[in-house]
């Protein structure tokens, strides 16, 4: 199963986050070869011109997001699983045959209502605000995660 993490706007190459965020994207990759999670990519959505539009940025998603892809949009409103809980939940994605799940981490002013009609899930990281570039690191964060669980690594601690 294909895994694609998609983000509004790109990261300059130095920054310390863009770094971490493909880290681990790249360790997730790793591991996920053996468990049929291959390849695992960091997929960045240019908007530097554009004026934040929820509904622009949705429709943007909707280009980029293969046909039958299954969708994560990361909101807040959306539910609060644990990481035990996303590892099966990729898991068990995995085991029915899903080719790809692709996560969608939208801009600034969240979702435009496409795009959440079109999501399969809709997952939060909780109720308190985080920067757009913070959020990228823990949504690459928690893919390998869910990778290290799903492979049994010592990684996660309990």
């Amino acid at each position: 199963m294909d895994i694609t993490l998609a983000t509004i706007g790109k990261f300059k190459k130095t920054e310390p986050e863009q770094a971490m965020a493909l880290d681990y994207l790249e360790r997730a990759q790793v591991i996920g070869r053996n468990l049929g999670l291959n390849p695992i990519r960091l997929h960045e959505i240019d908007n530097k011109n554009a004026a934040p539009n929820p509904d622009k940025e949705a429709q943007i998603f909707l280009d980029n997001i293969p046909k039958n892809a299954f969708l994560i949009v990361l909101d807040e409103n959306g539910q609060n699983l644990g990481s035990i809980e996303l590892s099966q939940k990729i898991a068990s994605l995995r085991d029915i045959g899903t080719k790809t799940l692709f996560f969608a981490l939208g801009g600034a002013d969240g979702h435009g209502l496409a795009l959440k009609n079109r999501a399969d899930f809709q997952l939060s990281f909780g109720k308190l605000t985080w920067p757009h570039k913070l959020c990228r690191v823990m949504a690459a964060e928690q893919i390998y995660r869910a990778v290290s669980i799903i492979a049994g690594t010592p990684y996660h601690r309990e």
